[in-house]
């Protein structure tokens, strides 16, 4: 199982960004997530080699912070909380392969003339 759930609608710093975005993007990132696992347990239980994969992104990795310099509170934090939860998932689960993949952070600044 492939499992992404995703939106990205604030990238405000930290002392601005309004609870609500934060509050929608754990909704959306982080619960979603987890209804998707647990909506596929059932088959994933049953499974001779179960794995379950989650999506996520280096802003999500607390280890990293610096390598990405930039806003995103109510972006990264859900992405912390759905690494947490899916490590969690692999613990509980021994006959389970359980982890996230960290999709990289592509920038890019362009100069329209």
């Amino acid at each position: 199982m492939l499992a992404n759930a995703g939106t990205a609608k604030d990238w405000g710093p930290v002392a601005t960004t309004p609870i609500s975005q934060i509050r929608e993007h754990l909704e959306v990132n982080t619960l979603g997530a987890l209804i998707i696992f647990q909506a596929t347990w059932t088959l994933l239980e049953a499974a001779k080699q179960p794995k379950f994969v989650m999506l996520s992104i280096g802003l999500g990795s607390l280890n990293d912070m610096d390598k990405y310099p930039m806003p995103g509170v109510a972006y990264g934090v859900p992405r912390v909380a759905v690494n947490f939860i899916t490590e969690g998932i692999h613990q509980e689960n021994l006959n389970l392969i359980a982890f996230p993949v960290a999709l990289g952070m592509y920038i890019e600044t362009r100069t329209f003339t």
